[in-house]
C-alpha cells in the first residue's frame, strides 16, 4: 500500500516503492542534490537561483527549503506548522492553511467535481489517462480512481 516513487531510468513512469524497486531503478519523484556524488533528496535553494537544489548537508548559508512549504499565517508571519492549501484566486501558490485563510482565498490544491450543478466534493474519479474530474457520486462506469496510486508489486 505504498506510493511508488521508483522506476527505470529514462522510462519516465513510476512503478515501485523503495522496498520493491528493481536493481538500477531510480527515484523519479524527487530531485536529487546538485552535488554530483550525493544521492540525497534536494530541498534547499537560493531565492535567486532555484534551478540548483541541494540537500540539507550541502546547502549554503541563506538557502531556504523551497520544497516543503508551511502556512505563512494570517499576516505573513511564520509559526504555523500546517501545509498550505489556500491562496488568492488569481494565484498558483498556496500560502495559508484552512485556519489562516484570508477572505477571498480559494483552495488551490484540490480538484473539485466538474458536475454541471456545482458539486463541492473533491474529484477522485476520471477517465483512464486523464485527470480526476468527478466525485464518487457523479462518476461514470468507465472512470478509474485517480487517487489510488499504489506500488505495482
Amino acid at each position: 500500500d505504498k506510493i511508488p516513487t521508483y522506476g527505470r531510468k529514462g522510462g519516465g513512469s513510476v512503478q515501485w516503492c523503495r522496498a520493491h524497486s528493481e536493481e538500477g531503478s531510480v527515484d523519479l519523484r524527487h530531485r536529487l542534490c546538485s552535488v554530483e556524488s550525493c544521492e540525497r533528496q534536494a530541498l534547499f535553494a537560493s531565492p535567486l537561483a532555484r534551478a540548483d537544489l541541494y540537500c540539507k548537508a550541502h546547502k549554503a548559508r541563506g538557502m531556504t527549503n523551497v520544497i516543503s512549504t508551511l502556512c505563512r499565517g494570517r499576516k505573513g508571519g511564520l509559526g504555523c506548522s500546517r501545509r498550505p492549501i489556500f491562496g488568492p484566486a488569481s494565484g498558483t501558490k498556496a500560502l495559508h492553511c484552512r485556519m489562516h485563510r484570508g477572505e477571498g482565498d480559494v483552495d488551490l490544491i484540490h480538484r473539485f467535481c466538474s458536475h454541471p450543478e456545482g458539486c463541492p466534493k473533491v474529484a477522485v474519479w476520471g477517465a483512464m489517462g486523464g485527470k480526476a474530474e468527478r466525485c464518487s457520486g457523479h462518476r461514470k462506469d468507465t472512470d478509474v480512481n485517480k487517487m489510488s496510486r499504489r506500488c505495482s508489486v
